[in-house]
């Protein structure tokens, strides 16, 4: 178990895989990077403790609760964390807002903006702020219970071989939800992510949501260092945006495990725009896109296979366009209501897919597929040892 107040460092292993800074209580810095040279990398020693990292884009209706439910965190006092605010979008009233949620509180909190617009920057800018060896990323409309912090920690103290770790999210819904909704708030990142109290969800589900992740920071150091370049992604209304999913491969490869734990439980906000059917089918497209990379992730890593990378292109866009036949016959031949119809929204589904692997999207793939075989055979290379480093050491 993990000693409170060490450190934890990359050992051998993470060399071996692997091949700056903002405004504190109100002044600012930028900065923009996704890949992995230089300047992308984290490059204190880091300490041991958990940074809270706040993405945020447009949140100024939400980031109030956001921040009071964190200056009312419950934490032994012995355990050091910081606030990292990301503004992703940046607009004056959310700065002013964060520093006069944030005058007198004992933890410190850092304010830095990103000009380059995603959820793949944000997150990274955090990272490459951030102090500590757990990182918990936090969205502005997110509010958090008063021991979540409190029990990520204590998670991961008793949980060594944990390298994420997701809870249950609540909904607090703006206005009264549509009659529908219920059987898609998945979609919306609500709920359960386990049946379990505590499970181990890495060969089951196989991901966690990025509301409410809590991530080991060595992961990142060991993907950026490795020459893993993340692919760009502005998605951010849906419950996987392709980031979080690409932090759950790189965790698997590395050898450690996905686990959700009942007891970290937050409260998702969700207003009035995420509840209405034309979102759902973007969320649903949207996820059909993200659905390919996830299939070829799948297919080299867990099924270690190999082939012709256009083969497996074709074969993907092929089958996507039989599922898409088949579901515009099963809405055509079969109606039903619009609203709440799966076959509609699967429809959009496999038009994501079809969309991802089209034609003139080809070397965006062939360099996706590239990039993660690089990865999977520096992972691979390394299994034995990255065995023995999964550790809180």
């Amino acid at each position: 178990m993990q000693e409170v107040g060490s450190g934890e460092t990359l050992n051998s292993a993470d060399i071996g895989l692997i091949k700056n800074s903002g405004q504190r209580n109100g002044k600012s810095l930028e900065e923009d990077h996704s890949k992995s040279d230089e300047s992308s990398l984290n490059k204190k020693n880091s300490k041991y403790g958990i940074s809270v990292i706040v993405c945020c884009y447009n949140g100024e209706k939400t980031i109030h609760s956001c921040l009071q439910a964190l200056r009312n965190q419950k934490l032994d006092s012995n355990i050091p964390w910081e606030l990292i605010l990301v503004d992703n979008n940046p607009l004056e009233s959310i700065t002013k807002i964060a520093i006069e949620e944030w005058p007198s509180s004992k933890i410190e909190m850092k304010i830095v903006n990103e000009k380059k617009e995603g959820l793949l920057y944000a997150k990274l800018r955090g990272y490459r702020e951030s102090e500590y060896t757990l990182l918990a990323y936090v969205e502005d409309d997110t509010i958090l219970k008063e021991d979540w912090l409190n029990q990520a920690i204590m998670h991961f103290q008793k949980h060594p071989e944990c390298g994420i770790l997701g809870g249950t999210n609540e909904a607090l819904y703006m206005i009264e939800p549509p009659y529908w909704l219920k059987g898609y708030k998945h979609q919306l990142a609500v709920g359960d992510q386990g049946k379990q109290q505590i499970e181990d969800v890495t060969s089951t589900r196989g991901y966690l949501w990025g509301a409410g992740m809590v991530i080991r920071k060595k992961i990142l150091d060991a993907a950026l260092l490795g020459g893993y370049t993340f692919a760009d992604s502005k998605q951010r209304d849906h419950l996987v945006s392709g980031v979080d999913t690409e932090f759950c491969w790189l965790a698997r490869t590395m050898g450690y495990r996905l686990y959700y734990n009942q007891n970290l439980k937050l409260t998702h906000v969700i207003n009035a725009h995420r509840m209405s059917w034309i979102n759902m089918q973007y969320l649903y497209r949207k996820l059909g896109n993200e659905s390919i990379s996830t299939d070829l992730f799948t297919y080299y890593y867990k099924e270690n296979k190999s082939g012709p990378i256009i083969f497996l292109i074709m074969r993907i866009y092929l089958g996507s366009l039989r599922r898409y036949l088949s579901a515009i016959f099963r809405y055509v031949f079969f109606p039903g209501r619009k609203v709440n119809n799966l076959n509609f929204l699967m429809i959009w589904y496999y038009k994501g897919r079809m969309r991802e692997v089209r034609f003139w999207n080809l070397s965006e793939n062939i360099l996706m597929i590239k990039n993660l075989l690089h990865f999977l055979r520096y992972s691979k290379a390394n299994k034995e040892q990255f065995n023995e480093s999964t550790s809180p050491n």
